[in-house]
This record gives C-alpha cells, sequence and structure tokens, in this order.
C-alpha cells in the first residue's frame, strides 16, 4: 500500500499503487516513479509537494530496486535541464523525432500472482536535451 502525505497539510490518502497514486494527482501514470527515481519532489498541478510511503516508510526507489527482480535503466532524461514535463516526451509520452531510443518496459511492480509492467523507451540521445 502507498501513502501520498501532503507535506503543507499533512493530509494523507492510501493508494493500492503507484498507478492510483500518480491518477489522484492528476499525473500520467508513471510521473511518480519517474520523479523519485530521478530524485525530484513529488508535486500536484497545483504545486503541493508529498512525500511517497510504502508500507510506512518513505518510498526508496534504489532500495525497492535492489529487493525485486525489475529491469531499470539509466536514462539521459534523468540529467536533463527539460526532465518532468519539461520536453515533448515526459508532456506527451510521444517519442521525440531524432531520437535513439530502444522499445522496452518498466516493471512498475511485482507480487506472487503478476508482474506490472508499462511501456517505454530506453534513451540514450534525443534532440531536446539540455545539460541540467
Amino acid at each position: 500500500m502507498f501513502k501520498l502525505v501532503n507535506n503543507e497539510t499533512g493530509e494523507a490518502t492510501e493508494h493500492p499503487s503507484m498507478y492510483e497514486a500518480s491518477h489522484f494527482l492528476g499525473r500520467h501514470r508513471s510521473y511518480i516513479g519517474q520523479t523519485v527515481r530521478a530524485g525530484y519532489a513529488i508535486r500536484d498541478p497545483k504545486g503541493y509537494e508529498y512525500t511517497l510511503y510504502k508500507d510506512g516508510e518513505i518510498f526508496n526507489y534504489e532500495r525497492a530496486k535492489a529487493t525485486k527482480n525489475t529491469h531499470a535503466h539509466r536514462q539521459i532524461c534523468f540529467t536533463c535541464a527539460k526532465a518532468v514535463c519539461g520536453c515533448s516526451w515526459s508532456k506527451n509520452f510521444v517519442p521525440i523525432e531524432g531520437w535513439d531510443a530502444v522499445p522496452t518496459k518498466i516493471v512498475n511492480w511485482t507480487d506472487k500472482e503478476r508482474t506490472v509492467t508499462t511501456d517505454s523507451y530506453a534513451i540514450r540521445g534525443c534532440p531536446e536535451y539540455e545539460e541540467g
């Protein structure tokens, strides 16, 4: 179970997945995972900042990755100044013309019964990239 806590008001909401938590914030389904991996604060469209908890502890992507059999690839996006809604890909999740990218899947979560994935790309080069 995931819990989002509004850092300003202390209000908390519980969600069965990061997808549901993203939906609650009015964001694309992969927003929270990408934001946490990149080290940015989780924000709703109004600018309120949230802390994500999983099973009572602050969610730590690196720890979660180390304890699960997941496939994770480093994106050049993680070091881009336009990351998180500043480029065509992060705004609309439509491939950018001129990319050097390979289709892949991101593992959102795994349990004993199933693995939930999201289609994505391993991006190695992008014409919109800006060092940041």
